[in-house]
C-alpha cells in the first residue's frame, strides 16, 4: 500500500500468493507469499532478496532495483517482525 507523498510502501497482509511488478527499466519486483490461507493471515517474517527484512515498509528504490520480497504467513501476529524501525515522516526529516 503506497503512503501518500512518501518514498515508501507499507507492507501488510497480501491477497495473492505471488505478484510481479514489471517496470519500465526492465527489472521485475516479485512478491512471493508462503503459507497464505484463511487461517494464516498474519506476517511472521519477511526477506528481501533472501536476506531477513525487519521493516514493516519498503522503500520505492528497492522496488525499482528489482528483486524478490518473500512473506511467510502464520496464524498469529509476529512479536518480532515489523516492530523495530518505522519510516520517517515529513516532520522527522
Amino acid at each position: 500500500m503506497p503512503n501518500a507523498r512518501q518514498p515508501y510502501y507499507l507492507i501488510n497482509a497480501p491477497c495473492f500468493k505471488q505478484t510481479v511488478i514489471h517496470q519500465e527499466n526492465g527489472n521485475d519486483f516479485i512478491i512471493k507469499v508462503m503459507n497464505l490461507s484463511r487461517k494464516n493471515k498474519h506476517i511472521k517474517s519477511v526477506s528481501l532478496n533472501r536476506k531477513p527484512f525487519a521493516n514493516a515498509f519498503i522503500e520505492h528504490q528497492d522496488i525499482v532495483n528489482g528483486g524478490v520480497l518473500e512473506l511467510d504467513m502464520g496464524s498469529t501476529p509476529s512479536k518480532i517482525w515489523g516492530t523495530k524501525k518505522l519510516p520517517l515522516s515529513k516532520s522527522d526529516e
